[in-house]
């Protein structure tokens, strides 16, 4: 395994650095929807938590397990980190097979987080048989497992692109047709995210939501169906807060957060580089497929890829004044939200 510190990893993240995430400037507020149930030995249900001000982080396998169908999604997977822009140094495999074959193919990337500081960097081992997309994720995932790398940079597909000449021998090419990520999820991350719905200057009508929005938000007949309601098909409860409350109760905590980004699977590009989510994991937290879009999601996020990220304790989290929170359990009582 070759070990490239990748510009000694970015500059040692330029002295610790996040990039920031792409926040929206016309935010005006939130709202968390939650539901009745009682935990094991608390004396209250999720909803009354919420009220109190308290907000529950979730380690991120929990939306591939659990909730509505508008709850669920794969988070730090190739299902749907699919295009990475910018540019990236990718080293070629060199192939030659008893039938005379030669093949170049680009090679994969493996990175593994020794610390916030420290990075390794290795190169996937190709065979000809990767060319096939089945072959390739059975050996995505033995590689990952084998060399406990935390993610890899990986093709979706090889696709043939002519020739290439290394060292006077004609080699058929095979490159990558697009990138996507993957996270190693046979390593315990400590991410945590806690979710909101972000309420913006153009969502708001006469110091209300606007029609517009509420039949967007409420709207169950898209693919993902509507965050407002449960897996019965009920209104589910809900608080608001201002943007200031938010902005108070994210002030110094060291929660990294941001605006999710939406888009076409087969047309738009991930939003941020290589580079850009090496130095910053969380990034790749903030992206999700159009078919999610109607929530128009805000992300508060803990933790990291492995444990030399830190972790948060105790999920439950008292974030918000008790005193700044408007809260409903119907969809009138939604309309009825007055927003300054």
């Amino acid at each position: 395994m070759s070990i490239d510190p990748l510009k000694l990893y970015l500059k040692k993240t330029e002295d610790f650095i996040k990039i920031d995430p792409t926040v929206e400037e016309e935010i005006v507020g939130f709202i968390k929807f939650s539901d009745y149930i009682k935990d094991v030995g608390e004396k209250e249900n999720h909803f009354q938590q919420l009220v109190s001000g308290k907000v529950f982080f979730p380690y991120i396998k929990l939306f591939e397990e659990k909730g509505t169908e508008a709850q669920k999604a794969i988070e730090g997977s190739t299902e749907y980190t699919k295009y990475v822009n910018g540019n990236v140094t990718l080293s070629n495999s060199l192939i030659r097979t008893d039938g005379g074959r030669k093949y170049c193919i680009q090679t994969p990337k493996g990175v593994k987080f020794v610390n916030q500081e420290d990075l390794i960097i290795g190169n996937f081992p190709m065979l000809p048989d990767y060319l096939r997309p089945k072959y390739l994720q059975i050996a995505i995932k033995e590689y990952l497992e084998k060399d406990d790398y935390d993610l890899v940079l990986v093709p979706d597909r090889f696709i043939q692109s002519g020739t290439k000449e290394e060292n006077g021998e004609v080699f058929d090419y095979y490159r990558f047709d697009n990138f996507k990520f993957e996270f190693n999820s046979s390593l315990e991350t400590t991410w945590r995210i806690s979710c909101f719905t972000q309420i913006t200057k153009s969502d708001i009508e006469n110091g209300k939501l606007s029609n517009t929005f509420i039949k967007d938000l409420l709207n169950k007949e898209t693919d993902k169906g509507s965050i407002a309601f449960d897996d019965r098909g009920n209104f589910r409860p809900f608080i608001y807060v201002d943007v200031d409350t938010m902005k108070d109760a994210l002030n110094g905590e060291g929660f990294y957060y941001g605006t999710v980004h939406y888009y076409n699977k087969k047309k738009a590009k991930f939003t941020y580089s290589f580079d850009d989510v090496i130095r910053t994991p969380d990034l790749i937290l903030l992206e999700k497929p159009s078919e999610y879009k109607n929530q128009k999601e805000f992300r508060i996020i803990v933790g990291g890829p492995n444990k030399k990220f830190g972790r948060l304790d105790n999920p439950l989290v008292e974030l918000f004044d008790p005193q700044m929170i408007k809260f409903g359990e119907s969809e009138q009582e939604l309309r009825n939200i007055e927003i300054k």
